[in-house]
């Protein structure tokens, strides 16, 4: 049961959940204080929990597997749905599968979805009105990398505007939160940022060239180390 309290590439977890105590036929098991507090949090880990097993389960239906993992996953037209690139079947909503890495907060003014009157949207830190403009050569914006949760008033305000450097620092932080869990969107940024090398530092670190290329390729036109 140990091994639930480690993940690959980082080792053993910072708070354990459960400790089993005793041996042999007398052995139990005791929740932590940590599994409650996380437990308590509201609907956040239930969203998170869903989300997760919905990729699990429509893949096992869909005949995916192991694939899945392997080859990622890609935003559907509308932008509100993960897909399975093999069949092009529908996993799961993309506001459950990333709304666990913000923590149940709008991306821009930081507050709890909870205690703000909106809807939920997903949003595009880097316009996607963008690539409609016939001269955009950079990558992909209608990818999990560029998508965040914000609430309604905050995405009306923001359009079609550059993202500020805090909030680009933001997604970076957010992008590596996924890139260190062994979520399945892990796989689908190592993919579409470039980044599937051995080592947790260079894969950092060419996630923040692949928005720093973007980034480049936005304000002055150059794009920088191609796609």
């Amino acid at each position: 049961m140990q091994k639930f309290h480690n993940l690959r590439g980082i080792g053993e977890v910072a708070h354990t959940f459960y400790e089993v105590q005793g041996s042999t036929r007398s052995r139990t098991v005791r929740l932590t204080p940590e599994l409650h507090r996380v437990a308590a949090a509201d609907d956040v880990l239930s969203h998170e929990l869903d989300a997760r097993w919905t990729i699990v389960e429509a893949s096992f239906d869909a005949g995916i597997g192991r694939r899945l993992i392997a080859s990622g996953v890609e935003i559907g037209k509308s932008g509100e749905e993960l897909v399975a690139p093999a069949r092009r079947v529908a996993l799961t909503s993309v506001r459950g599968a990333i709304a666990g890495f913000q923590h149940g907060r709008c991306f821009y003014c930081r507050q709890e979805f909870e205690q703000l009157d909106a809807d939920i949207h997903v949003d595009h830190v880097f316009p996607f009105s963008w690539m409609n403009t016939g001269s955009w050569r950079g990558p992909d914006l209608n990818h999990v990398w560029n998508l965040v949760l914000s609430c309604g008033p905050c995405n009306l305000a923001k359009s079609n505007r550059l993202p500020t450097s805090d909030e680009v620092e933001l997604l970076l932080a957010r992008n590596d939160a996924i890139a260190g869990s062994p979520h399945p969107l892990r796989r689908t940024l190592e993919i579409t940022m470039c980044a599937t090398d051995t080592t947790p530092e260079t894969r950092a670190r060419k996630r923040r060239d692949f928005v720093s290329a973007v980034w480049s390729h936005v304000t002055d036109g150059t794009l920088r180390g191609g796609w």
